[in-house]
């Protein structure tokens, strides 16, 4: 027996012929909806908890980088122009810790700043606190700042 299309037999055309045939489908839409609803919901959570680290970092960045060209302006004059060597002031840390904290609102925190081949180095530090993960572990971010004294400094006020 051959099978011809649009055969009134076998359904085709025809309305309410295949609900006994098929399984009932209703709900399903309900149950996709509960599957992946949370999972698109933890997608944008960790989204924005991303984005937030990420703009967390380059905060902390751009205060390190500028905590670093403020302390590398501490620069002990008479010592560099007796010796040629980079020696900070006692004040280049409170310098930078101020720096820091003024560009920042308080939310990074930098360590004492470095002379390494006449270079100034220093690490600074932020915590991110989770926003949209609550109970989430708090994210600590280290960056560091590296600048070059001003050169050709012959005379004061240079």
């Amino acid at each position: 027996m051959a099978v011809r299309r649009g055969s009134r037999k076998y359904g085709v055309g025809s309305k309410g012929r295949w609900r006994g045939r098929l399984p009932d489908e209703q709900g399903q839409v309900l149950v996709w909806v509960l599957v992946l609803l949370p999972l698109l919901l933890l997608m944008a959570a960790l989204l924005i908890e991303g984005g937030l680290m990420y703009r967390t970092y380059r905060l902390a960045q751009m205060a390190a980088d500028a905590a670093t060209h403020a302390a590398a302006q501490e620069v002990d004059v008479a010592l560099y122009m007796r010796t040629g060597r980079v020696a900070l002031t006692p004040n280049a840390a409170t310098v930078a810790q101020t720096i820091a904290a003024t560009n920042t609102r308080g939310q990074v925190t930098c360590g004492v700043p470095q002379v390494w081949a006449n270079r100034v180095k220093l690490i600074c530090q932020a915590d991110l606190h989770p926003v949209v993960l609550i109970g989430g572990p708090t994210v600590h971010v280290s960056v560091r700042g590296r600048a070059r004294p001003a050169w050709g400094a012959t005379g004061e006020y240079e």
